[in-house]
């Protein structure tokens, strides 16, 4: 029989070598990672070990199984994963419950403001439009399309209808009618407030704080704006027994702001609220609306005075200046009536 030449051996040796360097370090390795790892991978581990052929190197890494070799029958100590994936999610449903998802409540009463913003809008339009009420109202899509809803359940516009847009069913005028909320039952509701008599009575009071009450008035009047000082010179002229007192039009109205009539004499009045006396725009004015309104005289009735051109004006015109003071007089007279 042939002899193995020593070279061969000597390769054969250092394999072994090599082999048992590497497996010392493996197992080193094992040492210090193993207690870390999964009960279930130690189990395989050890199952390794003895399919290797070594059951002592098992019987120290793995106790547990090496207990269960020799305690044949005995339950296993780890608990592996069921092959059912139902079972297991109804065995672990008590313990991870999951946050319960809380649905917005969607109704009128919620979106209620949403709706008559997006029916305006609608009604504006002319159309059904979600887009239309996106770059209106500056909303989002969901938003839009939730008020467009609320209004089909409303009655106010059709069905989806595909790409076709939806019908508008009502006028702005049907759609508040409908929406108009009923009086309430209420009896600790509380009753209707006369605002014009606690205006009334507040204005009472103010004038019963001045001593004089006309200059209660002029006080008043210097607080007005154009319209109003207008209708309570109309007011003023008919408590000084001024006839068919008319205000005219707000615009266009030639120069003349009222007409009245006294003793068969038509008058076309300029009214002038100012901070500052009055030059002679006023009365040229006024000199030209008298004619077109065929009365007898021109006036320019204001709370100041009047400049010297004004006056010059007036008196080349025959136009009639009513200042301060003529206001004065008059209210005095109003109040003998």
């Amino acid at each position: 029989m042939a002899k193995t030449p020593p070279s061969k051996k000597k390769h054969i040796l250092l394999r072994i070598l090599i082999f048992l360097i590497v497996f010392y370090l493996c197992m080193i390795i094992i040492v210090k990672v193993y207690p870390t790892v999964d009960n279930t991978v130690q189990i395989g581990f050890g199952g390794v070990l003895l399919a290797l052929g070594l059951p002592t190197l098992a019987a120290i890494f793995v106790p547990s199984l090496f207990r269960r070799i020799k305690q044949k029958n005995a339950p296993l100590d780890v608990q592996l994963p069921s092959q059912n994936k139902f079972a297991d999610a109804k065995k672990y449903s008590t313990h991870f419950q999951p946050a319960p998802v809380v649905e917005p409540v969607i109704g009128p009463t919620v979106f209620e403001d949403d709706i008559d913003q997006a029916a305006h809008v609608i009604f504006d339009l002319g159309f059904v439009s979600v887009s239309g009420i996106q770059r209106r109202l500056k909303w989002s899509y969901s938003r839009a399309a939730r008020a467009i809803d609320e209004l089909e359940a409303l009655g106010a516009v059709g069905p989806f209808n595909g790409s076709a847009p939806r019908a508008l069913l009502m006028t702005r005028e049907g759609y508040l009618t409908k929406r108009r909320k009923k009086p309430s039952t209420d009896p600790t509701s509380p009753e209707k407030v006369d605002v014009d008599k606690i205006i009334s009575d507040e204005e009472e009071w103010r004038r019963q704080q001045y001593s004089d009450p006309v200059q209660y008035e002029l006080d008043r009047i210097d607080g007005m704006d154009g319209s109003t000082f207008e209708h309570w010179c109309a007011d003023l002229l008919r408590n000084n027994e001024y006839r068919d007192v008319s205000v005219t039009q707000a615009s266009n109205d030639q120069g003349v702001d009222i007409i009245a009539t006294k003793d068969g004499v038509m008058y076309a009045i300029q009214c002038k609220c100012y901070s500052s006396d009055l030059g002679n725009k006023p009365v040229q004015e006024v000199h030209t609306g008298r004619y077109i309104y065929h009365c007898h005289v021109g006036v320019v009735m204001t709370n100041r005075f009047f400049t010297d051109g004004a006056k010059e004006a007036a008196k080349a015109t025959g136009v009639l200046l009513w200042d301060r003071n003529n206001l004065i007089t008059m209210i005095k007279n109003a109040s003998r009536v």
